[in-house]
């Protein structure tokens, strides 16, 4: 009975490594489509974690550079900038969209405009320090999928079933 409990350690080990990967929930994932030429477009998402989560980054092997973008008026002037991280509260929905919290994509990629879906990663700290990320197959669209909260409602459209989560 001995010689069994490593491999009793190991399902626990692997088990755990799975329940805690999925700690980060993606719905009405959307990047805004683009014309031939364009350098720049946004993705928007909704987020919610389990536990505290820290966004830490973005990055898509379509675009040169991908941030954590929010924008925002100030007086009469629209003002975009990258943040360095972004807070996730445990049980909170947080929803990056057009006109606040986005992801911005820049320096796009040749064949940018052809695409329907975009890879698209996610990194996050956890509360122990842990980096993760979520590799998400976003579907590019022109407008905000109705589904989504800039639509006026939100539905329980998850993107789970085309989510990767890795632990760094």
């Amino acid at each position: 009975m001995h010689q069994n409990k490593p491999w009793v350690v190991f399902f626990v080990a692997l088990v755990w490594g799975v329940v805690a990967s999925a700690q980060l929930q993606v719905k009405d994932a959307w990047v805004r489509a683009v014309v031939p030429g364009q350098q720049g477009t946004g993705a928007f998402m909704t987020l919610q974690a389990s536990e505290n989560l820290t966004i830490t980054a973005a990055s898509s092997p379509w675009a040169a550079v991908a941030q954590i973008h929010n924008m925002a008026m100030e007086g009469n002037v629209m003002k975009m900038a990258a943040v360095d991280s972004l807070a996730l509260q445990s049980g909170q929905a947080l929803t990056l969209k057009p006109g606040g919290y986005h992801v911005m994509l820049m320096d796009l990629k040749e064949g940018f405009a052809k695409l329907t879906q975009l890879p698209l990663t996610i990194s996050f700290k956890t509360a122990n320090g842990s980096t993760q990320t979520v590799t998400l197959q976003v579907p590019v669209m022109a407008n905000a999928p109705a589904s989504s909260s800039r639509a006026g409602g939100m539905d329980s459209k998850d993107h789970s079933q085309h989510m990767e989560t890795m632990k760094h």
